[in-house]
């Protein structure tokens, strides 16, 4: 399964020692990685199909302290799709009014059929990315019936009623950023956590320090941050998902392609 870390700030903080640890990891998720970060209201973002520590884009980017306000890190062990860049996070995507929305998800959907219909604007062949334009078509809807790009407040209620149709039956830890906000969901114990640390706050689904308080994310809920403070919380949806929940569905995919 996929590990993401993630960072939303008021200040500007340096990444690099989580990084440098988080990316240890890709020795257990070989299958390509994934950095996005935002300096001044800019994005930078790169994806590889390689194992991060084996590339030399990873070290060219974290040879040195890297420092930003907002950060979403990826590495891939792929249970979906093929070994290539195009499905590799963080997504990236512009909706109607222009405003960017950047996205990462561990888990998989075990129950897809409402993601049917958007498997045909997927660059590549992962439920993941399915899952991004699950999410954004709301927005774009939206955006569409009101003739204008919608402001923060409207857009938490359109992802709160969109990721609760998501989650019956399926193992859904989200983390995407519009460039304003960062919304944050798990509804599977121990798969995500974060760190309050004044107005910086971190997320892991794997923590690799002791040294930042982490904890549990609230279970089962829509969580929006904004300059590293949580501005929203939902209510639970009740929706939790347990592993057991997606074993059947493993091993139809274990049989479909020949490993068991």
């Amino acid at each position: 399964m996929c590990e993401l870390y993630a960072v939303n700030s008021r200040d500007t903080v340096n990444i690099k020692p989580n990084c440098d640890l988080f990316y240890q990891h890709s020795i257990d998720h070989p299958d390509g990685w994934g950095l996005s970060f935002w300096q001044r209201n800019a994005a930078i973002v790169y994806r590889s199909p390689l194992r991060a520590l084996d590339d030399t884009k990873y070290c060219a980017y974290l040879q040195k302290d890297l420092w930003c306000t907002s950060a979403m890190v990826h590495i891939r062990l792929a249970t979906v799709g093929v070994m290539s860049s195009i499905n590799c996070h963080p997504f990236r995507h512009a909706d109607y009014s222009g405003r960017i929305w950047t996205f990462m998800h561990n888990g998989t959907a075990f129950q897809d059929s409402m993601l049917e219909p958007y498997k045909h604007l997927c660059r590549g062949d992962t439920d993941s990315e399915a899952v991004f334009y699950f999410i954004l078509d709301a927005i774009n809807r939206a955006i569409k019936a009101k003739g204008r790009s919608l402001t923060k407040e409207e857009r938490i209620p359109i992802i709160e009623e969109r990721i609760t149709h998501l989650v019956q039956g399926n193992k859904m830890n989200l983390i995407f950023y519009d460039t304003e906000q960062m919304y944050v969901h798990t509804n599977m114990k121990g798969t995500l956590f974060y760190a309050q640390e004044g107005n910086t706050c971190s997320f892991m689904t794997v923590p690799v320090n002791d040294r930042q308080p982490w904890q549990q994310l609230p279970l089962n809920r829509l969580l929006v941050y904004r300059d590293g403070i949580r501005v929203y919380e939902g209510t639970d949806h009740q929706k939790e998902f347990f592993e057991e929940m997606g074993a059947p569905y493993i091993e139809a995919l274990l049989k479909k392609i020949g490993k068991k």
